[in-house]
């Protein structure tokens, strides 16, 4: 029915009063049912609808959010649909319930006019309401609910799905976004957590797809469920409600995916691009270098060397020192949600050979980095975190791991060339220093013990001032008694710097 149904006629009949979006859901709703097989014990829901309005205003496309809730299966999913195929089928024929198992099948008889699921107008009869529909069509469209043919989103299957976590989706919205290499339809959906997931899909061969999410951010303390979401393409900004308050949050971070050419194209952000120099947001209406993103069959490398950009990822160099017994923690955090971490350790001082970090009696790999729960003397040494995406493959952490043995008195820890060696006949202090200052330790300390503190600096500077003075005092003293004395030229001269006592003129 009509949004501005109110229902006078048939008001005992039919006491529902259906808006269009509430009409697209609870058909869509049906329509999802035959994606999912029969034997498969759950239940739908159809949660939020978002519609986009594309150049043709007639066809828009019609997201749906539906969540699926059962002791097997909890998950959502979200699907898109054209309009055109939604006005096709309630063209079709109704289904409705017959026979002694009352199971559905085709209505054949006759459909009263004006034809459920059309407003009126002049094309379909004199009518100006729906007030004024006979109550044939009214009881009609209450006992045939279901049309025959089946609304199958694009590519037939949902564009994104989410089985077995911890969240449901609650809300959708959708932004059209103008990129360098195209148009892309960017997802922002709230959950029942209070997450709100930005996510995209990249069309790939044979109609199929690949769903990228693009960040993951909790947006609320106490996880309320999102209950509204909108979204203002002038500010920039995206608003998201629940019962704890309203929160803004950018449509875009792209000083998040580096400064490299590949991490930038490798974020998949449609609003983003690296224009040369930095990974920024991408402005269609300057006209600037910027490289493509990571498309169907593109590589960053090809992207980037096209664009003239380098193509290495500068990695983050630690130093990290623990003492043997202790924990310590090696992390590893990829800017993309989609990289794949591998962890190595370097075989010798100077060796090239790598090997790959597993899991041991002390040592737990795990998702953001290496867990040593016990450090040993054999733990030491560099470890090289590795991220692969797409097939490009780049280290983005380097660290040099030392271990201090307190009853060996050395340090176990691999160095550059130049770096000092522990030998283990030395105190235990110059091989802490050794990690503070690699190089000759004994002229470093023995310069810094010729060297006085600096709250002695100024003490020492005001002594020998006043040493000086008293040995001048001294020397004028002694030469002024000469002078009385002997009267000389060198006594009168050493007098002239010390002003004698004249008695008065009237004297």
């Amino acid at each position: 029915m009509c949004n501005s149904n109110l229902l006078i006629n048939g008001l005992v009949m039919c006491q529902l009063n259906w808006s269009l979006n509430a009409l697209l859901m609870f058909y869509l709703f049906f329509s999802f049912l035959f994606l999912i097989p029969s034997s498969f014990p759950c239940s739908l829901n159809a949660e939020d609808i978002f519609i986009l309005q594309a150049k043709d205003k007639k066809n828009p496309l019609i997201y749906g959010l539906f969540t699926t809730s059962s002791d097997i299966l909890n998950g959502s999913a979200v699907c898109v649909y054209r309009m055109e195929d939604v006005v096709r089928a309630f063209k079709g024929n109704f289904l409705h319930k017959e026979g002694p198992q009352y199971k559905w099948a085709e209505f054949t008889g006759k459909v009263p006019y004006p034809r459920p699921g059309t407003c009126p107008s002049s094309t379909y009869g004199s009518y100006s309401s729906t007030r004024e529909y006979p109550d044939d069509v009214i009881f009609f469209s209450r006992t045939h609910p279901l049309l025959q043919e089946n609304v199958l989103p694009l590519g037939e299957r949902p564009l994104l799905v989410r089985v077995g976590v911890h969240y449901k989706f609650s809300k959708l919205l959708v932004d059209r976004v103008e990129a360098v290499d195209g148009t892309y339809d960017v997802l922002f959906i709230g959950t029942d957590s209070g997450l709100v997931l930005k996510a995209i899909h990249l069309p790939r061969e044979h109609g199929q797809g690949q769903e990228v999410t693009l960040e993951q951010m909790q947006v609320f303390q106490h996880k309320s469920p999102v209950t509204a979401m909108t979204l203002s393409k002038k500010k920039q900004w995206l608003f998201v409600g629940s019962r704890e308050g309203v929160s803004q949050l950018a449509l875009y971070q792209c000083e998040l995916y580096g400064q490299a050419c590949a991490e930038c194209c490798l974020a998949r952000d449609p609003y983003c691009t690296w224009d040369g120099h930095a990974c920024s947001p991408y402005m269609p209406t300057v006209r600037r270098r910027n490289a493509r993103h990571l498309g169907e069959e593109e590589d960053p490398l090809t992207q980037c060397v096209r664009q003239g950009a380098g193509l290495q990822v500068e990695a983050e160099q630690r130093i990290m020192m623990v003492a043997e017994g202790n924990s310590t923690y090696l992390e590893c955090l990829p800017r993309s949600r989609h990289a794949a971490v591998t962890w190595y350790k370097q075989a010798g001082e100077n060796s090239p050979e790598l090997n790959q970090v597993v899991t041991g009696d002390q040592l737990v790999v795990i998702e953001r980095g290496v867990l040593i729960r016990r450090a040993e003397l054999t733990h030491g040494g560099v470890y090289h975190c590795q991220v692969e995406e797409h097939g490009y493959h780049w280290t983005a952490v380097t660290v040099r791991l030392a271990v201090w043995s307190p009853s060996a008195n050395r340090v176990l820890a691999s160095w550059s060339a130049s770096s000092y060696q522990s030998t283990g006949s030395q105190p235990w202090y110059e091989d802490v220093m050794a990690l503070v200052h690699p190089g000759n330790i004994g002229q470093h300390c023995k310069a810094l013990g010729y060297r006085p503190p600096r709250n002695h600096r100024h003490y020492t500077a005001i002594k020998v001032e006043q040493k000086k003075e008293k040995e001048k005092g001294e020397r004028h003293k002694n030469g002024g008694g000469r002078g009385g004395g002997g009267g000389g030229r060198a006594a009168g001269r050493k007098s002239r710097s010390k002003p004698q006592q004249r008695a008065p003129r009237s004297a």
